[in-house]
């Protein structure tokens, strides 16, 4: 099956400083995180701005979903985890 991007919901987790979201394949649902360093620069030196980082998800939302598309093309697992490596 193709994984597609039914949900536009989004959430910051201040404690893990990531921005979770979800994908489906089928009736499956495939959770993902993405690290606030992949989608903004010197994040690890900003505060927990999370509607920085929430817009910053949404202005790089397309680019998310084909990194998260071919990181789950490429492996199966629980939880996927994406990190500023993916992205280059």
């Amino acid at each position: 099956m193709t994984l597609t991007f039914l949900n536009e919901s989004r959430f910051y987790d201040p404690g893990r400083r990531q921005i979770r979201f979800v994908g489906h394949d089928g009736m499956s649902t495939v959770p993902f995180r993405i690290d606030i360093d992949a989608i903004v620069k010197k994040a690890p030196d900003m505060p927990g701005d999370e509607s920085l980082f929430l817009n910053s998800f949404d202005g790089k939302r397309e680019s998310i979903r084909s990194v998260a598309r071919e990181a789950y093309s490429n492996r199966r697992q629980t939880v996927y985890v994406l990190t500023a490596e993916d992205f280059r």
